[in-house]
């Protein structure tokens, strides 16, 4: 049974697939790829969603210095920055740490960072 323009329909879709997710894996970005931009307010409440979800008190989560940046690189999306405190294990808040998240570039959630490298490198670093 010929399987014909069908199947190759779907090679090709599947070729393409591959072609970006390869390519988009060795992207490499760099400082212009980051703009920074005024955040929609859902990007905002998105991002502290986020972070919130990974402290050990979400609710007590209290946040600084948010500011985001517009990435023009595979995916798009933006890269929010800013700082975040809450509540340790003995119920005390811990201080103020840098964190770094991504948010509406068709991941289910971002990668979250706090108090870490990545936190505070690019673009966050600016």
């Amino acid at each position: 049974r010929d399987k014909g323009p069908i199947f190759m329909k779907y090679v090709k879709l599947f070729g393409g697939f591959m072609t970006a997710t390869m390519l988009s894996a060795c992207y490499s970005a760099t400082a212009d790829d980051f703009v920074p931009v005024s955040m929609p307010s859902h990007i905002t409440a998105t991002a502290r969603d986020q972070v919130s979800y990974v402290l050990n008190d979400p609710d007590s989560a209290q946040f600084r210095n948010i500011r985001g940046y517009a990435f023009s690189g595979p995916g798009g999306g933006y890269v929010v920055c800013g700082e975040v405190n809450g509540r340790n294990r003995l119920g005390g808040y811990a201080g103020f740490q840098p964190f770094r998240t991504s948010v509406g570039n068709g991941q289910s959630s971002g990668q979250v960072y706090i108090n870490d490298l990545p936190a505070v490198s690019m673009p966050c670093s600016r």
